[in-house]
């Protein structure tokens, strides 16, 4: 037990945790720039919105994916601009942020902070875009995968109307007007809601000075508090449970944490979807071996056994994601949007110190739900 316990505090001690090579910038207005220093062949530059001041709702379902996507092309030329120099542009769009990604050569940055000076500027939403990106998003909700179905039942069945998907639905988003999709981008870009987070081989101090520029037109603002997000039921079906996660920013977040990985790290075929929120959020944790019974395996396994285990797999998802440039800028801009004090050491030592009596209280939900 004592080797074990040594080895998850030795985790905080992994290079990505250095703080030499990281630099944090809280600007007057509100925003926030975050870069890291790292050897690589291209440089991950990340805008990233938060969404608190624009939470979706029925009658705005699925309007931010549709800007994400319009936003996405509102700088003209840009995308040719971008994969001509070896790079290249992608976006994304969850239930408490969207983040834009240039993934450019160094000697390229610039082409980064012209696609997010342009963004900020202008979403580009007019009547032809959004008729444009419609048919886009349509396809797209076609080509959704079973697990990506099932997560959304999942959200609607614990959280009820806090649970709304952010993708939206064929018809929904076609119910946008240019000024609604102005009115929410108008609100996404205040300055506290606003993170761009960069990780690569660049001089900290010459990227922070130039994403300060493209950051100085915002308007200043205050982080607005979140309702929360209440839970109003549970989910589990066969070989998938979905786990309520607690706000990132608490210490019971990485409890629930441990016991989601913990029964996913039984488990033969293992998937576990999770979005760190400053709101309840959901882990869905379930097999690809449709033969597989979580609840079978839940009942037959010790809980001192699952929260050593769940530990360790949850150290490695978040040095996992923690292992490339892009997932990096994205951990910890996502997280900075959230609080500017947050950071992945401080997830890390929570997961570390978690309580195996809060953690049981997870795990006997878990072996509760599954079927």
């Amino acid at each position: 037990m004592l080797s074990v316990f040594i080895s998850l505090a030795a985790a905080l001690q992994q290079p990505h945790y250095r703080e030499a090579d990281q630099l944090k910038t809280l600007l007057a207005n509100g925003s926030v720039v975050y870069c890291e220093k790292r050897d690589a062949p291209y440089v991950s530059v990340q805008l990233i919105l938060n969404n608190r001041d624009t939470l979706d709702q029925p009658s705005t379902y699925g309007y931010r994916h549709l800007i994400e996507h319009i936003a996405a092309r509102a700088v003209k030329g840009q995308d040719f601009e971008v994969e001509t120099a070896g790079g290249y542009i992608l976006a994304s769009t969850s239930r408490d942020w969207m983040r834009f990604e240039w993934r450019v050569p160094p000697e390229k940055l610039n082409l980064a902070f012209k696609g997010m000076e342009g963004i900020l500027n202008d979403c580009g939403a007019t009547e032809a875009a959004i008729k444009r990106e419609t048919v886009a998003i349509s396809h797209e909700l076609d080509l959704l995968t079973s697990s990506e179905k099932e997560s959304i039942t999942a959200w609607k069945d614990v959280y009820g109307a806090g649970g709304i998907d952010p993708l939206g639905s064929k018809d929904s988003v076609l119910t946008a007007k240019p000024e609604d999709l102005q009115a929410i981008w108008h609100k996404m870009t205040r300055a506290s809601n606003v993170v761009i987070s960069a990780c690569g081989p660049l001089d900290k101090d010459t990227f922070t000075a130039s994403a300060k520029e493209v950051l100085s037109g915002l308007y200043s603002s205050t982080q607005s508090p979140l309702p929360s997000r209440p839970i109003d039921g549970s989910y589990g079906d066969g070989n998938v449970v979905a786990v309520p996660i607690p706000p990132i920013t608490t210490k019971s977040s990485a409890n629930a944490l441990v016991a989601a990985f913990g029964l996913a790290g039984r488990l033969n075929r293992p998937y576990l979807t999770y979005t760190p929120s400053d709101r309840y959020g959901l882990a869905i944790v379930g097999s690809y071996d449709p033969y597989e019974s979580i609840k079978t395996v839940a009942d037959g396994e010790d809980p001192a056994i699952i929260f050593i285990l769940g530990r360790l797999n949850a150290l490695a998802w978040l040095d996992s994601k923690l292992s490339t440039p892009e997932g990096t800028a994205e951990l910890n801009g996502t997280l900075l949007s959230i609080s500017p004090s947050l950071r992945p050491s401080k997830i890390a030592e929570n997961i570390v110190y978690a309580s195996f009596d809060d953690f049981k209280q997870t795990w006997n939900l878990i072996k509760g739900v599954a079927k």
